[in-house]
């Protein structure tokens, strides 16, 4: 879209202006796939992400792929090495969760489908772009 219009902006013509605009409206969309917290996830249980085990800690306890660690229990051993206990099930206790933390996960929208990523949804934006110009045209001297 544009216009054009040239208008005395002061009378008498002591000063003449011309202003332009010129404007675009862009539409774009973008396909978001993410993975976002699972209602049990979001309640502290990532059981359901515990995979196969992996190897074994400086104690010799078995380390489970996607094992959750508590990080406040440390035991140091005598090499000076600090070990973390697992949480059983991998399971935060309720009690250990942050409340602003929590407010802000129940933010998050759920998954809307299965499997990996679990959240797809369409985001729409306009860009606006725009110029205006003015110009001020005063009298010649006369020498």
């Amino acid at each position: 879209m544009t216009a054009f219009e040239a208008v005395p902006l002061i009378k008498p013509p002591a000063l003449r202006g011309v202003s332009n605009y010129e404007g675009n409206r862009q539409r774009q969309d973008q396909i978001i796939s993410t993975q976002v917290f699972t209602s049990a996830q979001k309640t502290g249980n990532f059981a359901s992400q515990l995979g196969a085990a992996v190897g074994q800690d400086g104690m010799g306890r078995p380390v489970a792929a996607g094992q959750i660690f508590d990080p406040f229990s440390v035991t140091r051993l005598a090499s000076g090495a600090a070990i973390r206990d697992p949480f059983p099930g991998s399971i935060i206790p309720a009690s250990r969760m942050n409340s602003v933390s929590q407010k802000l996960i129940n933010l998050v929208p759920g998954p809307n489908t299965s499997g990996t990523p679990n959240f797809i949804a369409l985001r729409s934006e306009l860009f606006d772009t725009f110029n205006i110009r003015a110009r001020e045209a005063l009298p010649r001297r006369r020498c």
